[in-house]
């Protein structure tokens, strides 16, 4: 068998997620001999946060000082113009392989050389396809592409390629010493969080679509769909198909929610923004229909939007073919049938709630009769190990059900004192510098504090650093209602609006309660499945006593 670096591949971090490259490193394992070296990247980083390899999976090393770089794509390529083009992620976006292939040789030759400027690198090159058939040309710059069709022979051919004669080798080769020597001091390993963030997100992705699929076969008339979808089930992907659908199809509807930060994320991926709207907007854009004045900068702004859509929304009956209600536990029963009667009789309304993140209790609508009702308990975002501490805390009526393949890390808490001043940004700020020592981008991390935007301690302060990273918060409204942010990296956000949303790293902080309510369970349910990877609670001394109870 083949010698591995490093050899503790078949961490909990990563074995499932990266599963097809696991195989792979177990096929090149088995099929090689002892004199043979693979130097992986899976899932590995330096300590200083970037890639080992760039984008090169597995690096065999052979004693004649010959190296082979194999670079995995479990995706299908598009040959044109020269180029081997991949599409990723929900968006497709493009990029070209080719050029990736030579930027990843071209770093590591340039890397080797730095440590030894008078010795050569000979590299050579596969492109392995395992999940897909290959049948255009070969571009310039890659050496080999080993598709599904030859997949079982993988270790057979790079045998073949390693140990085959050839007289061009460069006079001043690198011995195979130096090359390993070379390779080991690369592995200062942490895991990739990078990687990994981009991995669970394409995996969650892929696998909480099927609540969309699902939907799609659905008959019934009229379409009057109540769908109860915990945390991360893919009530956001459903909206965002049906939108496209529609979109296809000429139909004229809406999307609803009740969260500014979520809508606007939609927007950013729907293929209509133009008709995504919280509740409040659209009752202002009544208004501004019927000129009706309304001081966005009162007290009473929302109120009053509220009763001049009470007193108007009828003359927008039968107008839409479709609609779609998004976080619908945040809305008020009386606005339920003022919305949906805007729908034809024969048009299709989606209402999506999830009744675990009932921050506004006196709203929950609990009459359901003539609609279908569909629930899904599935949590196809959150890792296991943050789903494991929602049950254990009771968070929920149900137990939620982890559908990710992410294990995940334990959940960190850390306390801070009431009545010292600077305890708590202290020990915020120390959670902070934590993730980012642990490889976690300040644009990945969110803080977010328990309770509202006027009782905030951090988001009242004047400190807009924390961990030498500059602090992006909301700092008002513009004449226009659109919200003004501070110039920052690190997130600082109430649970209110971030609701909806989600990022690597959340750091739930200012969380303090005495007792068990129903508001605090919602509120703390709703703040940990905004985690993809990681969370860490800061919290008083009486509300970690009570979590630290509950768990034990």
């Amino acid at each position: 068998m083949a010698r591995l670096y490093p050899d503790d591949y078949l961490d909990t971090y990563s074995n499932e997620i990266y599963s097809s490259e696991f195989e792979t490193l177990e096929k090149l394992k088995t099929g090689l001999s002892d004199q043979y070296e693979i130097f992986h990247g899976v899932h590995w980083s330096n300590v200083k946060g970037k890639a080992i390899y760039g984008e090169i999976d597995f690096l065999i090393l052979h004693p004649n000082g010959r190296l082979l770089a194999i670079e995995q794509k479990n995706i299908e390529l598009e040959f044109r113009k020269g180029d081997l083009i991949a599409r990723y992620g929900i968006n497709q976006e493009e990029k070209v392989v080719t050029s990736q292939i030579v930027r990843n040789i071209s770093n590591l030759r340039t890397k080797f050389s730095d440590t030894y400027p008078h010795l050569a690198l000979q590299i050579d090159h596969i492109l392995y396809l395992p999940t897909s058939n290959y049948n255009a040309a070969v571009p310039m710059n890659v050496g080999r592409i080993v598709d599904s069709s030859e997949a079982n022979s993988l270790p057979d051919i790079v045998r073949e390629i390693l140990e085959s004669f050839t007289d061009s080798l460069p006079k001043n080769l690198a011995a195979h010493e130096d090359i390993h020597r070379f390779l080991m001091s690369q592995l200062k390993l942490i895991p990739n969080v990078g990687v990994l963030s981009e991995q669970v997100k394409e995996v969650s992705f892929n696998l909480s679509r099927g609540l969309s699929e699902w939907v799609q076969r659905l008959e019934f008339d009229p379409f009057r769909l109540h769908i109860q979808g915990t945390a991360g089930s893919g009530k956001t992907q459903l909206a965002l198909n049906e939108l496209s659908i529609a979109n296809e199809k000429n139909l004229y509807g809406l999307y609803l929610c009740f969260n500014r930060p979520l809508v606007d994320s939609i927007k950013k991926f729907a293929p209509n923004p133009q008709i995504c709207f919280t509740f409040h907007e659209l009752a202002k854009n009544i208004a501004d229909l019927l000129s009706i004045k309304v001081d966005l900068l009162s007290n009473q702004a929302f109120l009053d939007l509220e009763m001049i859509f009470a007193d108007h929304a009828v003359q927008l009956a039968n107008e839409f073919d479709y609609l779609i209600i998004d976080e619908g536990q945040d809305f008020k029963a009386e606005w339920r049938d003022l919305i949906c009667q805007m729908v034809k009789p024969e048009g299709r309304i989606i209402w999506m709630e999830d009744i675990g993140q009932t921050i506004y209790p006196e709203r929950y609508i609990n009459e359901w009769g003539g609609w279908v009702n569909f629930k899904l308990p599935i949590n196809f975002r959150s890792p296991r190990l943050i789903v494991d501490l929602i049950n254990e805390l009771q968070l929920t009526g149900e137990e939620v059900v982890s559908g990710s393949p992410m294990i995940g890390e334990l959940t960190g808490l850390r306390t801070y004192q009431k009545l010292e001043k600077g305890s708590l940004f202290k020990a915020t700020q120390i959670e902070v510098q934590n993730l980012l020592n642990n490889g976690y981008d300040p644009e990945n991390i969110a803080i977010v504090t328990f309770c509202g935007a006027n009782r905030s301690e951090l988001l009242n302060s004047n400190q807009m650093h924390i961990a030498s990273k500059s602090i992006k918060k909301l700092i008002g409204y513009g004449s226009d209602n659109q919200p003004k942010w501070s110039n920052g990296d690190v997130l600082l956000d109430t649970i209110y609006r971030f609701k909806g949303l989600s990022t690597d790293a959340v750091v739930i902080t200012e969380v303090d309660f005495t007792s068990w309510s129903t508001h605090v369970k919602s509120k703390l349910f709703v703040a940990l499945t905004r985690a993809r990877l990681k969370v860490v609670i800061v919290a008083s001394e009486e509300a970690a006593n009570l979590i630290e109870e509950k768990v034990n």
